[in-house]
């Protein structure tokens, strides 16, 4: 595996390459969070006995 650096990305800053991660990491436990709370009201609303049509809608 080839690790990059500073010279490979010439127009990125150490500090701009930084400040993304967070960003980023923020992005995935959103996206995370948002699907694993979907798929508890869809296990929610099959278990009061909608079916999958009505569930999806």
């Amino acid at each position: 595996m080839q690790t990059s650096t500073a010279a490979d990305h010439p127009h990125l800053s150490p500090g701009t390459r930084q400040h993304s991660r967070p960003i980023v990491a923020g992005v995935v436990t959103a996206l995370v969070g948002f699907t694993s709370s979907f798929a508890g009201v869809l296990a929610g609303l099959r278990g009061v006995g909608a079916d999958p049509a009505l569930a999806a809608s």
